[in-house]
């Protein structure tokens, strides 16, 4: 698990406190901290290019600097514009749960 300083940002802002305490925990999880470099923003450019929102271009560009072997979001734009994205594999947590049962 990686956290990266746009997660960080994002995560200030949340208006639910319980779920701002919940993603804080993923922080202590984490094995890797990205912080934004040159490469992410160009990463984040390339994305922005396909539709990808600024914030999420920017969540996806950590990932991949990251070098994760996956993205897992339940944004459906996302996943929708991501699919057979080369860089990084991106998923939804409800899709492996529905596969478990």
């Amino acid at each position: 698990m990686v956290w990266s300083y746009i997660l960080e940002f994002e995560n200030n802002y949340n208006p639910y406190p319980e779920r701002k305490k919940l993603i804080l925990e993923w922080k202590k999880l984490a094995i890797e901290n990205i912080y934004e470099t040159n490469n992410i923003l160009n990463k984040a450019r390339i994305l922005l290019s396909m539709g990808i929102k600024s914030k999420d271009s920017l969540q996806v560009a950590c990932a991949i600097e990251a070098a994760c072997d996956y993205f897992i979001t339940t944004d459906t734009g996302i996943i929708r514009k991501l699919t057979n994205f080369e860089q990084i594999s991106v998923i939804n947590p409800h899709s492996i749960w529905e596969d478990k049962k």
